[in-house]
């Protein structure tokens, strides 16, 4: 389990980024 863990963190550094730019492209889609 423990390297299931080490395997997650990794993962989810990633996801933050990714998360950040789909927010604005998000509000611009709904302007036009």
């Amino acid at each position: 389990m423990s390297t299931e863990s080490e395997s997650v963190e990794p993962e989810d550094e990633p996801e933050d980024p990714p998360d950040e730019p789909p927010s604005p492209a998000a509000g611009v889609r709904d302007s036009p």
